[in-house]
């Protein structure tokens, strides 16, 4: 049986999760995707979060996923 054991996270970046989490949620319904969409293909605002990930057909986790 494969033991996983897990440290406990910064509460900076347990803060920072939960900030993701709150954005994610509504920036994909269907009210607030246009605009979603439209800033990241018409703005650099999102390009470190989407564009950077997706560059060859694969998606690269950041560094930190497994934190």
């Amino acid at each position: 049986m494969n033991s996983l054991s897990f440290k406990p996270t910064s509460w900076l970046k347990t803060v920072k999760r939960l900030a993701y989490l709150l954005a994610f949620y509504p920036a994909f319904k269907a009210r607030f995707y246009g605009m979603v969409y439209w800033t990241q293909e018409r703005t650099a605002l999102l390009d470190r979060l989407t564009k950077a990930y997706h560059l060859d057909e694969e998606i690269h986790f950041p560094p930190d996923s497994l934190d």
